[in-house]
């Protein structure tokens, strides 16, 4: 028969190899496809040039998982866009207008931001902007398995020049966090943003 010890040490081992396993899964980062694309238009940019973050466009669509449960909030529009927000504040390359006064803005002038751009000048004439960024959420999701947890972050964004209508630059995020929420793959994403802002401009 095995000695008490003995028996706790396999016991041990049983409980310690199947966390080792997911901790190492866990380290395995998933390569982004991350990107910012620069147009011709970038001369447009001045040093004290005023940009607007607007909501992002999300379509919440139902997602089914067959062995778990997956979580994607439904103002994800918005939390992306304050992400975004924040990250170019702190490059400091832009002034960044207060969201508190855009949405009192677009309130009081009773706004529809759907399908907006066509609309970027007269609303950014209101908000006393030089540029834009709108953008587009297609995912942002955490699907919770039984031994796996897989978060997803997908959106587009762009900065349009109020004057002439021209962007001045793109961006795509796909980012992906293992064992992490949905805020973990966006935060990957918006910091991948930031980096690339201080890098070009």
């Amino acid at each position: 028969m095995l000695s008490q010890e003995r028996k706790k040490r396999y016991r041990d081992i049983f409980f310690i190899v199947p966390i080792l396993f997911l901790l190492a899964i866990g380290c395995v980062t998933p390569e982004g496809r991350t990107k910012l694309a620069l147009s011709a238009n970038t001369s447009l940019l001045h040093k004290d040039y005023r940009v607007a973050v607007l909501n992002f466009n999300y379509k919440y669509s139902y997602r089914k998982s067959d062995f778990g449960r997956v979580e994607s909030p439904l103002n994800s529009g918005e939390i992306v866009s304050k992400f975004m927000e924040n990250e170019l504040i702190g490059t400091k390359k832009f002034q960044i207008i207060d969201r508190d006064n855009i949405s009192k803005i677009i309130s009081e002038h009773k706004l529809n931001l759907s399908g907006l751009t066509g609309g970027i000048s007269a609303i950014g004439n209101l908000l006393n902007a030089d540029g834009i960024l709108v953008g587009e959420v297609i995912e942002l999701s955490t699907v919770k398995e039984v031994l796996s947890l897989k978060s997803t972050c997908i959106f587009t964004a762009k900065l349009i020049d109020v004057k002439t209508g021209a962007i001045i630059f793109t961006f795509k995020a796909e980012e992906e966090a293992l064992f992490g929420s949905y805020l973990d793959a966006l935060k990957k994403a918006s910091e991948k943003f930031k980096s690339e802002i201080e890098k070009n401009f």
